[in-house]
Parts: structure tokens; sequence; C-alpha cells
């Protein structure tokens, strides 16, 4: 329920942009037809409806995440409005009032944000029950009517006139109202008909329901339902001559009538802005052709501004670029170089593609492991750093401000871009199948390949090595990246072990554990599927648990080391699969090792882009072929995390595994 109220709060804030600039729009654009406005306000709606929205360039809205998904796990939880000088206000306010004190047993925002959902559904709740009261008590009202037209009724209790109803609508008159007043009455009332408005005036009140907390809703509301009115009425005198115009003034003087409370359904003939609408009545002269075409280009354009979102790109002119070098200290000190005119011409392409991004310096001060530095012919530079070999979040650094980048095609590029200069990166689907004496055996879905174990090559494999068989550019077309260590090469596999590349032929022997590429349906290594389900169902449950926590990651650890219930090759095929399901790169690792990688930010006990999952047998605990028993957990920050403590497992007769939770925990 937090997210999704973060989530209606954001597209509130979004929504305040284009709701200004329509209220600026009216005033500017008087002259035009009435109908313009409520144009206006549909593009309102759709952007209050809809939860996504198209990447632009043209895009002037500051932010479309102004408050992050996951600041109720940040150490110093901070908002990105995309307005400086409002971040520089509200931030430090924000860091001291809820960031948590190193003996706080939760985060502040964890306890607030969740109240603030609830109290968010009760508004929900009251609004829709105030509207239904209101509907229920009007039909009351009116129970006791005499008809004087198709679905017109005539009532002693209707003081004004009224359309009441969505699917079946009814007009109510006065029954007092005759003559030329009730026949205007009923022109001005089927305007609205013919317009469906009595569509359009219920929607709004039911974004009002939901967007009830942000002030300018109330204000774009009742501003819609002026702007109805005023072109429901120039709907009907569009024809009219100046005795009809003054008659029908009149009718709005006669009928009109002080409205107190907020309308919810009824769309009245003489309820809101009578004094303005009479005014526009007498002061009527049809729209030019040339008002109503800048009336439409205004609307193309705020449709164009503000209904997308802002695309972070980082646009180039290949005319602008003079150089572009890279670099890896990941392969060797060794790999560097220039991009060549066709790579620079790609590459321009690839970072206006950027997306998913956001200001940040959470790499301030460290050294990237691989860098595309982009020399622009006026002397500055554009730069892209990656800072783990295997990580899909890399950074730009343009003008002086630095940008995280969460996009794994990008992120992909870049790596493989900065190894070799290549400009195609692999797509691998990469699933273990098995293990033999520390190789594991991959199928690719395209070719056949190994991931090596680097402690096994270190040892007796390191034998079999054929050479040192680096690619050179003649081969680089054959040459298909698997991560950032492992590659398939011609007939063979090309591996990377200590910044050094070594050639292992495919020599097309069976059950071969010499390091050689073999057919992995030659070799049979049992995989309990049964057990590895069972770990799976355990990840799973603790990844849909408190789902807070799994907001804006983009790689998951997963520490299995511990679990003695399982082989080797089932950890791995475990931690394949879960990963795999989410589409989210793993690292293998304890929580110390990861620590000392860089994943985790261990002086703040905090993974930004990260979440950790680990399951360990019990000390003590007994873990038979048909019973075990384990703890689990997930962990962001050190008031972050979720606890599966005391669990017990079973083996059932079907031969299914299911298990229990002795404790659960929360930080």
């Amino acid at each position: 329920m937090s997210s999704v109220f973060l989530k209606i709060v954001n597209m509130s804030i979004t929504a305040s942009w284009l709701i200004l600039a329509v209220v600026l729009a009216r005033l500017l654009l008087k002259k035009a037809p009435k109908w313009i406005p409520c144009l206006l306000w549909g593009l309102v709606a759709i952007r209050l409806v809809c939860p996504f929205s198209f990447g632009s360039i043209f895009s002037i809205i500051p932010s479309n995440e102004t408050i992050p998904v996951n600041i109720t796990v940040q150490q110093e939880p901070a908002i990105n409005s995309g307005i400086t000088a409002v971040d520089e206000f509200i931030n430090p306010v924000i860091a001291e009032s809820f960031t948590p004190a190193p003996t706080d047993s939760v985060n502040p925002l964890q306890i607030i944000i969740p109240i603030a959902a609830i109290v968010w559904i009760s508004g929900i709740v009251i609004m829709l029950a105030y509207a239904l009261i209101s509907y229920k008590k009007l039909k009351k009202t009116v129970s006791v009517c005499v008809p004087v037209g198709e679905r017109i009724l005539s009532c002693d209790e209707v003081k004004a006139p009224f359309i009441l109803g969505v699917f079946r609508p009814v007009i109510y008159v006065p029954s007092s109202m005759t003559g030329e007043t009730l026949d205007l009455v009923i022109r001005h009332e089927t305007a609205h008909l013919q317009r469906h408005d009595h569509w359009w005036k219920p929607l709004g009140y039911l974004l009002l329901a939901i967007y009830w907390f942000n002030p300018l809703s109330w204000i774009a509301y009742i501003l819609l339902s002026r702007d109805i009115e005023m072109a429901c009425d120039e709907k009907v005198i569009r024809d009219m001559d100046k005795d009809e115009m003054a008659a029908y003034s009149q009718a709005l003087l006669d009928c009109s009538f002080p409205r107190r409370r907020i309308a919810a359904c009824p769309l009245a003939f003489g309820e809101v802005g009578v004094k303005e609408r009479v005014k526009g009545v007498l002061n009527y002269k049809k729209p030019t052709f040339w008002i109503i075409l800048i009336a439409v280009i205004a609307c193309i354009v705020l449709a164009v501004c503000l209904m997308t979102d802002p695309k972070n790109s980082f646009m180039i002119n290949r005319s602008e670029v003079e150089t572009v070098s890279y670099f890896n200290t990941f392969i060797g000190d060794d790999c560097q170089g220039e991009l060549n005119e066709n790579q620079i011409d790609e590459m321009v392409d690839r970072f206006s593609a950027v997306s998913k991004v956001k200001r940040s310096s959470q790499y301030e001060g460290m050294t990237p492991g691989y860098q595309l530095c982009v020399l622009l012919k006026d002397g500055s530079y554009l730069y892209a750093n990656g800072y783990h070999a295997t990580d899909d979040m890399v950074e730009i650094i343009s003008k002086g401000k630095r940008y995280s980048v969460s996009d794994p095609e990008f992120a992909k590029y870049l790596r493989n871009v900065c190894s070799r200069g290549d400009i195609s990166p692999a797509q691998w689907d990469l699933r273990p199948m098995v293990m033999v004496d520390g190789v594991i055996f991959m199928d690719t879905g395209k070719e056949l390949a190994v991931e090596i174990d680097p402690s096994a090559i270190l040892g007796e494999i390191t034998s079999s090595v054929t050479g040192d068989k680096r690619p050179t550019e003649d081969g680089q077309s054959n040459f298909e990246c698997i991560g950032s260590q492992y590659a398939y090469y011609e007939d063979g596999l090309v591996v990377l072990i200590n910044h050094e590349w070594y050639f292992f032929e495919r020599d097309g022997s069976s059950n071969s554990t010499d390091g050689g590429v073999t057919d992995p349906g030659s070799i049979t290594v049992g995989i309990r599927t049964d057990v590895c389900e069972l770990y799976l169902e355990v990840l799973e449950d603790l990844w849909n648990v408190d789902s807070g926590l799994n907001s804006g990651i983009s790689q998951i650890g997963i520490d299995l080391s511990e679990l003695s219930h399982l082989t080797e090759l089932e950890k791995e095929t475990v931690m394949h699969e879960f990963a795999s399901k989410h589409n989210l790169p793993f690292i293998a690792g304890t929580w110390e090792e990861l620590c000392e990688q860089g994943y985790i930010d261990k002086d703040n006990l905090y993974w930004e882009d990260g979440l950790f999952f680990s399951i360990k047998t019990n000390e003590g605990g007994d873990s038979g072929p048909e019973h075990t028993a384990f703890d689990a957990q997930k962990w962001r920050s050190g008031l972050g995390a979720y606890f599966f403590g005391q669990c017990t497992a079973q083996k059932n007769a079907d031969g299914k595994w299911s298990y229990t939770v002795g404790q659960e925990a929360i930080s």
C-alpha cells in the first residue's frame, strides 16, 4: 500500500505542473472556443490516470519521481524534485527530521508513510461516501415528479434545473418553470447530454476523490465545472441573435442559486459562475480561424511538454565529438584504445537512448573499473563509468553533474565497448546444467559455453590451457562476450583468468574433466529438483514480503554458502533460477564479501541499488533427505531487512517439500 501511495503522490506532483499550465492557458486563451479548456482538463485527467508516460526531450517536467520509491530505506532520505533550489531547501529538513539514529530499530518513514497511506485511503472513502449519500438524498427529493418530455421530469421540490444520472441521465426542472425559460433550460441541458458532460464531471469528481490531498486538484475540479458550463452555454447560443442571448442570460439569472458544497454529480443550470457566464453570453463573438488555430497549437504544445516525462538523455551531435577513448582495468591495463568512426556514430545513438537516470553522487571519489571518455570539440568531456564488472548500474558525468543510470541495455553496451571497442553486446541466457571438477557447463541456447571456477583453473585444470590466444581484430566478428570474463570464440572458449586470456579448444570428447568444452548431454550429474524448488520458494516468499525493500533495485546478492542441505551445483541452480525469474543480475557472496567488493556501503549499512538474500542451515539443525532446518533473510539496509527464523522443512508423501517459519522479524 505504501508503494501505491508514493506512486499516487508522484503522479499528483507531476500532474500539478500541467494543472498550473492549464490555469495559465485559460487566462491567455479567453477568446478561444470554450471547449478548448475542457480539452486541456482532459489532458490533466489522462496524466492523473496513466501510471506511466513516454519520455521526450521536449518535456519540461522537472522530475517524474519527486519522492523515490525506496525513500523508506534510505539512510539519508531525500527527494529529487528536479529543481536544485527546492531540493537544497527541503532535503536538509527531511534529512534532519527523518534520518534514523543508529539506535533506532526502524526508519521513521517506514512508520509515517504507511500511516499517510491509511489517511489517504480514508479520504477516498469519505469523498465517495459523500457522493453516494448526496446522490441518494437528491434521488429521494425528486422521487415524486411528472414527465414533461422525453427523459424530462418536472418536480415541485426542484429549485433549479439539473441532470441526474450517468448511464440513464434524466433532466429535472422546477414545476413552476414554463414558456421560453423552460425551452432555453432544456436546450442547455440537452447540450450537456450531447457533449457527454454527465460522464466527464463524475469522472472529474472520482479523480478529485483519489487526489483529494492535492489543493491543485480542488482548483482543477472547480474550474472544470465552470468550463463545462461555459462550453455548454457557447454551444447553445452559437446561432442565437441578441434578443435570444438576452433571454438566455435572464434565464441564467433567474435559475441561479448559491452553491455551498462541492457538487458530486449533478449538472445544474445555474449552479456555478453565473456572473462570468452571463458576461460571456452577452459578449460572445464567434472565434476566428486564427484564434482556433493558436488554441489548438497551444494544446499540442502543452501535451508534448507536460504530458511526457523528462527523457534524461545526453544528446550530443556527431559533429560535436572530437575523439572517444576507453579503458577497462577489469580486463587488464592494456585494454584501452579509441573508437573508430562507425563506433562513434553508434555511441551517439546509445547515449541519446539512455533511460532510467537520476542525479546521484554515490560514486563520487571512486575510481571506475572501466570508462568511456568522450572529448567534445569545445574542450569539454562526457564520461560513462562502470564500477563493477557485472553491474547494470553505471554512471554518466555530463557538464560537471553526476547521474546514476539503471539501464541494463546501456550497461551491457558500455561493458562491451570498454572491453574491446566492440559495439554489439551478446545476448546470453545462462542456465547451469552440470558441474565436473569445478567446471560448470552451461547451455546458452545458441552455443555451448562453460563458466569456470577460478580456484579450479589455478589448480589441476591450468595444465589443459593450450596457450594465450587473445582474439585478434580479424576474429572480432566471431567473438561473443558472456558477462565480462568468459567468451565463446570460433572452435573453443576464451576465458579471462587474472587479466590473461586463455583458449580452451573444443575437443569433442565426452565426460571430459580437463577443461575442454564438452557435450553436456553426455554428462549426468544429479540435481535434486524438489530440494531446489524448496529454496526457490523460500527466496520467492522473501521477495514478496515487505515488497517496499525491492523498489529501485538493479541487482541482487545471494549467499547460500552456509546452506549445507544443497550441493554446490544445486546452489548455483537455485541462484540462477531465482535471478532469472526477476530478470536481475546476481552476485554470489557473503555480506562481508559484497562489502569488500564495493557493492554494499558498509559504513552506512546500505545497498542503494541492490538487495541481499541469504539462507543458512540452523546451527545444530539436523538436515537430512526428508527434513531440514534453516534461517533466511533479505537485507537492503541496517533499517530495512526482513527475517524468517527457525524455519523447518519436511518432505511430504507426494515428494514435494513444504516449510514453516518459526518466527518473523523486521528491521
